[in-house]
């Protein structure tokens, strides 16, 4: 299967998400997969729909999965240059 083998980029490019929403102050939960789950902190004057909103209509997509949480999944269709764009306009 042609995505296994690159389960370790992905895991690499979820930490380096970790790093880049944690760095934004949002609060982030340890993740050791390609899966990453957060939340905005208490003083965002934004909500989670928003942001997803927002990312979602210049060609960012990630979920909302409930009580202000949301959900990145790194993949074999994921790289690094993306991941670093989806930080780039989560910050905007």
């Amino acid at each position: 299967d042609e995505r296994l083998p690159n389960l370790a980029t992905d895991h690499v490019n979820a930490q380096r998400l970790v790093q880049g929403l944690t760095a934004m102050g949002f609060e982030v939960d340890p993740t050791e997969t390609n899966l990453v789950y957060f939340k905005v902190s208490l003083d965002c004057p934004l909500d989670a729909d928003t942001i997803v909103a927002a990312a979602e209509a210049v060609g960012v997509r990630f979920l909302c999965v409930g009580e202000g949480r949301m959900r990145m999944v790194t993949h074999h269709q994921v790289s690094a240059e993306g991941v670093e764009r989806t930080l780039e306009v989560i910050k905007a």
